[in-house]
């Protein structure tokens, strides 16, 4: 993810993007205010290929012994996280 205001790198497993409290997250790099939101466009581009992806894994998963929902469940989890941004927090 790219941070707002300068445009940095930032991890969504960081230690500020997982922290909680009155303060909020903030850029590692500039410490400034972002929020964490999914971009539901990016989530809609990424629904096609996830559930392809999903088609697809679900025979390998159950021919190994794993129930075939989990490949569902793992192609979701990561397609939110792919559609996960930051977001500048506006003052009032």
């Amino acid at each position: 993810m790219k941070c707002p205001y300068c445009k940095g790198s930032v991890s969504l497993f960081s230690k500020e993007m997982n922290r909680f409290g009155k303060d909020g997250k903030r850029c590692p790099q500039c410490q400034r205010p972002v929020r964490l939101f999914m971009s539901l466009k990016v989530a809609a581009l990424l629904f096609v290929p996830a559930f392809f992806l999903a088609f697809v894994l679900d025979p390998i998963f159950v021919g190994v012994g794993l129930p075939g929902s989990l490949a569902v469940g793992l192609v979701g989890g990561v397609m939110v996280m792919l559609a996960f941004r930051l977001k500048a927090i506006e003052k009032a």
